[in-house]
């Protein structure tokens, strides 16, 4: 018996240890990634059914055969993602990844280059709009003294919004 509780302990831990392998699995990705990593999935496996081929593993034929008609209605950079995501549901399942096929390669450097890869730039919030942003809030609220530093710091050192929802207060020094 002594055997058997040691037996059960082990498998206790190794119980414990594969949640918390699986919590950080499933951290790995921002939510808003695998939000976009289910949707990209949902719609290819919604593609493949409608022209009744496997959606994994998928052929490289399909997989090119999907990014072309893609490539008519969306950005490169949304079909980049939809590629990684095929590939990385591949991979996940243990498949190989149609996405390294020299057909799929080809196709995609195709696309690419018919399309560009070109960056969409946000113009910078300029001094004036900061000072106008700052002026419009209470003068007499705690969270106005909140968003007017944070206004101010992300404005200063030329963050992101991920980056400004990322500060704590130990970031903070006298």
């Amino acid at each position: 018996t002594e055997r058997d509780n040691e037996d059960h302990a082990l498998q206790q831990r190794f119980t414990r240890l594969a949640e918390r392998a699986r919590q950080h699995l499933e951290n790995s990705k921002a939510p808003n990634t695998r939000r976009a990593y289910k949707s990209d999935w949902a719609d290819f496996s919604e593609w493949c059914r409608y022209h009744d081929v496997t959606d994994l593993p998928a052929s490289s034929e399909t997989v090119a055969l999907y990014l072309t008609d893609c490539a008519e209605r969306l950005k490169t950079s949304t079909l980049q993602r939809r590629l990684s995501t095929i590939s990385q549901a591949h991979q996940a399942a243990g498949h190989e990844t149609p996405s390294h096929h020299p057909a799929v390669r080809a196709v995609w450097q195709g696309i690419k280059r018919e399309k560009g890869m070109a960056m969409q730039g946000k113009s910078p919030t300029l001094t004036a709009d900061i000072r106008c942003m700052i002026e419009h809030l209470p003068k007499d609220k705690l969270l106005s003294v909140r968003d007017r530093c944070l206004l101010l710091i992300g404005f200063a050192g030329a963050m992101r919004r991920s980056e400004l929802v990322g500060l704590d207060i130990g970031d903070v020094q006298d």
